[in-house]
């Protein structure tokens, strides 16, 4: 033991206190419908990743009470949604983070945008999209709302992951289309490729199908869809033609996004030291979409801990009046049923392309 640290000055063991906290790891910033409900100051502040109790907090005292202090550890601490309890979390990393998208409508089964394209266009976050990397959907998400999000406010997407319900081979039945509450604790993204569901055939993905088809197939299908949509979401964006263009995701002689990898995933929840997956004992009914239920979510900003001074982050009351609008998308009979004539409309435009 360093049985003279006691003596060094309170400086430099701050000092070492400081080099001792980790390096940031990749999190999962859930962006839900509660952020739609008003306009914020700050709305850059909405989108948060809780990470990890740092080993400070479990050191000693002096070590602990430097974690707690944000002036001196940079770490800052939030009540977590419904509790007492003060959790750490960081600001949403745009390049380094996978953010998870909900849809924005939580009344209606029929489609509408993403949270993040509803808010594209707001001051202080248009900006921040166009810094994502990496998309998580959930798989009942359709297709043309992903690529009318890609386009429109996701400039520098790398990657978009799949999230599945469970990585069980139980109960397969519908599973590609099973609607889940998101977490609203720390979370990771975990590979399904190495768990007992990727070795075994699931429902395919379109309302009515009854045939089984491997996951891989599952997922080389959801890029050829992608890519249907893609060329009428890439259309309607760039209708002067695709010399406005300057992003890597899509190929526009092609015609595909080359540029997107696709990953199969599921979510992983920490709880009591491990991580377990809780999203398939959250499922919803057929008609509910994905997304926690709105009352659910805490409606104010991360508060920050005692001796910031960071004026960006103050806590400030927004205008009432200010609200955010909900722009409407094009309506689907569900996300994964629509009528095979529309099909056949898409087959022909990408016929003429």
């Amino acid at each position: 033991m360093f049985t003279y640290f006691q003596r060094l000055p309170m400086e430099l063991r701050d000092a070492i206190w400081k080099f001792a906290l980790p390096e940031d790891e990749p999190e999962v910033c859930i962006a839900h419908p509660g952020m739609l409900k008003k306009s914020w100051q700050y709305p850059r502040k909405l989108f948060i990743v809780y990470t990890a109790y740092p080993t400070l907090m479990h050191i000693c005292q002096e070590s602990r009470a430097f974690a707690q202090n944000f002036k001196l550890s940079g770490v800052r601490f939030t009540t977590h949604q419904g509790t007492t309890a003060r959790v750490p979390f960081r600001f949403f990393q745009p390049d380094f983070d996978t953010l998870f998208c909900t849809r924005a409508n939580l009344q209606d089964n029929h489609d509408s945008n993403l949270v993040i394209d509803c808010l594209g266009h707001e001051p202080g976050l248009d900006s921040m999209f166009w810094e994502v990397r990496h998309l998580a959907v959930a798989t009942r998400e359709f297709p043309g709302i992903i690529t009318d999000t890609i386009f429109d406010v996701l400039r520098e997407l790398e990657t978009i992951t799949q999230v599945f319900v469970s990585s069980s081979t139980d109960d397969f039945n519908g599973w590609t289309k099973e609607a889940f509450e998101a977490p609203k604790r720390r979370c990771k993204l975990r590979n399904l490729i190495h768990t007992p569901a990727w070795q075994r055939e699931i429902t395919g993905w379109l309302e009515g199908d009854d045939f089984l088809e491997h996951v891989e197939w599952y997922m080389e299908r959801f890029r050829k869809e992608l890519d249907i949509h893609g060329r009428r979401s890439f259309r309607e964006e760039y209708p002067h033609g695709p010399h406005e263009y300057e992003e890597n995701a899509w190929d526009p002689a092609l015609k595909e996004f080359t540029g997107l990898k696709l990953y199969a995933k599921i979510f992983v929840e920490y709880e009591a030291g491990n991580w377990t997956e809780e999203c398939c004992n959250r499922k919803l009914p057929a008609d509910a979409l994905l997304a926690p239920r709105q009352e659910d979510w805490h409606q104010q900003e991360p508060e920050n801990e005692t001796g910031d001074c960071d004026e960006e982050f103050e806590d400030l009351e927004a205008n009432p009046d200010d609200f955010v609008e909900v722009v409407p998308g094009p309506t689907y009979d569900s996300a994964w049923d629509f009528d095979e004539a529309i099909r056949d409309v898409y087959d022909q435009s990408v016929d003429l392309l």
